[in-house]
């Protein structure tokens, strides 16, 4: 078939977004011939990382909006808000474009990769041809604000922001056209497939669009392992991510200080805002001395750090994906978190410990009660580990999502 994506941010070799967009193209690329929208300034940021002799399937349209391009990319209107503006109307750009390539190429179907923003519509549904939108996502939160009572004003103010944009997104008529059209709407969580649908797709799936490339997920794999096994020696368990309320880290701590087991400890792989509020509630807790804030580190460094620990801890409280949680997955760690959003979805019993979440008080207990499970049992720490790895392995690589796609395409082409 011939497919049009269309990927705002794609890029070889990048994660997050770019790496999302990447992957699907590349992927796409094995069974069809690709025509990509990118927002034209990664032409520039790809540099030599894109091959098109390696890639001959592939080729990609740069996308700008003259002028508000440079006013958001370093520009005075380089912010969150700014940036949302200029994605919304590229929108209608990649429209325009879409229309002039489709006259010529006669498209098969039409794919919205990147952004993976449930809110923001796509508009390749007009090109009246089968169309699939997502994975995307945005819609996962905690079970109420109580989880960030302690912190100040202005966090709690851009949590209520984030889910009444949520909620206003769902009187959006240009999404709401977006999901009903759409051949297939996926959410990367339970939580978006059902915003989906409560803003109109009659048949919303969940798929999470994060996944490790092959090679580095094998390279993960590879990893030695030399956590502490002992009893009563020093444990240590991850953290890596930016120090931002909604990511849990408090409430780590807090289960840190309530587990009563003084040989686990806690390193910390980041930085944010909420750093210095996190390293004066561990010396409040007196387990400053067990929590290692490690700032943000080389790849080189984080990879050493996995060797050495014994598992991941990743009390998020709303991420769409985490591949934080993946890659800890790849290396064999067993993983402690929330049911909530992507983790939830990617760990399961046989490989970590998941916790339900309904309050701060009961989440800090039974994230405890975890710790202490984890720091008793090395059988059990070593058989979740194990499974892990293989769920990620015949789960989470490129070319197993490769395949997850390719199968929707399928699904699609059979029923237009």
């Amino acid at each position: 078939m011939k497919l049009l994506l269309s990927a705002f941010s794609c890029g070889p070799g990048w994660g997050s977004e770019p790496g999302i967009g990447w992957n699907t193209v590349e992927q796409a690329s094995r069974h069809h011939e690709v025509w990509v929208l990118t927002e034209a300034g990664w032409q520039e940021r790809m540099g030599g990382k894109f091959d098109p002799a390696r890639h001959p399937n592939v080729h990609f349209v740069w996308v700008r909006i003259p002028t508000l391009d440079k006013l958001v990319d370093g520009g005075p209107l380089n912010n969150g808000l700014g940036w949302l503006a200029y994605y919304y109307l590229w929108q209608l750009a990649a429209l325009r474009e879409a229309r002039r390539l489709h006259a010529e190429h006669r498209f098969d179907l039409a794919h919205h990769v990147t952004f993976g923003k449930h809110s923001v519509p796509s508009h390749l549904h007009k090109l009246g041809i089968p169309f699939l939108f997502g994975p995307v996502g945005g819609a996962e939160k905690a079970p109420h604000g109580s989880f960030y009572a302690e912190f100040g004003w202005k966090t709690r103010l851009a949590e209520s922001l984030r889910l009444l944009h949520v909620r206003l997104a769902r009187s959006d008529p240009w999404l709401r056209a977006c999901v009903k059209r759409a051949a297939l709407s996926l959410g990367v969580t339970r939580e978006s497939a059902e915003e989906l649908r409560a803003i109109g797709s009659p048949n919303p799936d969940v798929l999470p669009a994060i996944s490790l490339p092959d090679e580095e997920a094998q390279a993960l794999a590879a990893l030695p392992r030399h956590p502490s096994a002992g009893e009563n020696e020093k444990l240590t368990l991850l953290f890596t991510g930016r120090l931002l309320a909604w990511k849990g880290i408090h409430l780590a701590i807090r289960a840190l200080a309530q587990s009563d087991r003084s040989h686990l400890h806690l390193r910390v792989l980041g930085d944010g805002p909420e750093r210095g509020y996190l390293e004066q509630l561990a010396k409040n807790l007196s387990v400053a001395d067990r929590v290692q804030f490690s700032g943000s580190v080389p790849r080189e460094e984080a990879l050493r750090a996995t060797t050495n620990a014994a598992g991941l801890l990743f009390p998020s409280l709303h991420d769409s994906g985490g591949y934080a949680v993946i890659e800890a997955m790849a290396a064999g760690l067993p993983v402690i978190c929330l049911n909530l959003g992507g983790p939830g979805l990617f760990v399961n019993e046989d490989c970590g410990w998941v916790i339900e979440a309904d309050t701060p008080d009961q989440t800090v207990e039974e994230l405890a009660h975890a710790l202490r499970a984890f720091a008793d049992s090395p059988e059990e720490r070593h058989k979740r580990g194990a499974a892990a790895r293989e769920r990620c392995l015949n789960t989470y690589t490129a070319s197993v999502r490769g395949e997850q796609m390719e199968r929707r395409y399928a699904q699609i082409a059979l029923r237009h």
